[in-house]
């Protein structure tokens, strides 16, 4: 409890701007970094971050995941599971359905910074074979 008490302490302050990028991954621990990797880890899956997207815009039941991501049932409930352990995701019952959402939205600013400098160094690869 106490490694994640340091990460959540420190991405607050982060984002409240007290606490620089090197000094947020410098003040946690060994314990902390491997819950980070962790988290890398999960989202190193192609179908994992299939799940993540169609889940950005909103809480979704594992039928509409399957068909949306087109996985069979036990593969979609294998990596929504592993998601979920993480802490990317959350789920709960209704009744019989069983509903995710992802837990931290920001996630997707750090999606959208990876997508980004994957285009640059694309369009450099481009241009240096041109």
């Amino acid at each position: 409890m106490l490694v994640y008490t340091h990460i959540v302490i420190f991405a607050t302050n982060k984002r409240q701007g007290a606490v620089g990028k090197k000094e947020l991954l410098h003040e946690l621990s060994s314990g902390g970094l491997e819950l980070v990797a962790k988290r890398f880890r999960a989202l190193g899956e192609p179908s994992r971050l299939k799940l993540m997207l169609e889940l950005a815009d909103g809480e979704k039941n594992v039928g509409s995941l399957v068909a949306a991501c087109k996985l069979t049932q036990a593969n979609a409930s294998r990596h929504l599971q592993t998601l979920t352990t993480v802490g990317l995701l959350t789920r709960r019952k209704d009744g019989s359905t069983v509903l995710y959402k992802v837990s931290e939205p920001s996630i997707f600013e750090f999606c959208t910074a990876m997508c980004g400098g994957l285009r640059k160094h694309l369009e450099g690869q481009a241009r240096a074979m041109a």
